[in-house]
């Protein structure tokens, strides 16, 4: 969360940010941003009357907290306003492309996005896919291209050499820290 904090404070004065994040967390986002962060974000817990508000009326600055089940609920609404930057925290649960909580967080127009998640991969390749066809779609194309190049080599056939590939492709947009790292 404090590295997170880090890149919404450096893009704060451009644009409203939006943090989508499990219920179980807002509180410690809305917390954690006044404790690190008080004089370059404004938090808003976007749920019962904080959603009142209109999305549009954000700005520089202000960082919307809100919960993955109000989103599904508020997709239309949070939508219609261009984010300047949308944090997903626990973004595992956007892995499966065909969701409803996938398909709310696509409705979402942000100039910037950022995942976190302890576990990008915990099954399939196709998580790895649904996720970055939300944060950037280009990097690997349709479902199609993406299955033909890795999913069949690497799952199937067991070819080191396009994972290999695949890891050189995600280095640059992974940042993974392992429990010892972090731990002290």
């Amino acid at each position: 969360t404090l590295q997170a904090l880090a890149v919404l404070v450096e893009r704060a004065p451009d644009g409203p940010a939006l943090g989508v994040v499990p219920t179980s967390v807002e509180e410690n986002w809305e917390r954690e941003t006044r404790l690190f962060a008080p004089c370059a974000l404004r938090p808003h817990r976007w749920r019962d009357e904080g959603r009142q508000a209109p999305p549009e009326s954000f700005g520089p600055g202000d960082l919307v907290i809100v919960s993955y089940g109000i989103l599904l609920r508020d997709a239309e609404r949070l939508g219609r306003t261009r984010w300047h930057t949308a944090v997903y925290d626990e973004a595992h649960v956007l892995k499966n492309d065909r969701a409803r909580k996938a398909r709310a967080a696509h409705g979402l127009a942000a100039d910037w996005k950022l995942a976190l998640t302890g576990t990008p991969i915990e099954n399939r390749l196709a998580e790895l896919w649904g996720l970055f066809r939300l944060l950037g779609p280009d990097l690997f194309g349709g479902w199609k291209s993406f299955s033909e190049r890795f999913v069949g080599p690497i799952e199937g056939e067991r070819d080191d050499a396009q994972r290999r590939l695949l890891g050189r492709l995600l280095r640059p947009f992974l940042l993974r820290r392992r429990k010892e790292e972090v731990l002290p």
